[in-house]
């Protein structure tokens, strides 16, 4: 709850699911944060578009690894 309260800050986000423990994405899809544990990691993508996959695809990766 903490993660979306301090994603909130940032302006509107909405949760994603599939993403660690839990994970929120910030507007447009630039801003992904999620928990796997207790790590914490924002990831920020810069991309042409609005399309979220590539941030996935890379948060997933991440998740694995901090397991």
């Amino acid at each position: 709850m903490a993660l979306k309260g301090a994603m909130g800050r940032a302006g509107a986000v909405r949760p994603v699911a599939g993403i660690g423990d839990e994970a929120y994405a910030g507007r447009k899809g630039s801003t992904l944060m999620f928990r796997k544990g207790d790590v914490l990691v924002n990831l920020e993508v810069h991309m042409d578009g609005n399309d979220f996959r590539a941030a996935k695809v890379i948060a997933q990766k991440i998740v694995t690894r901090l397991q």
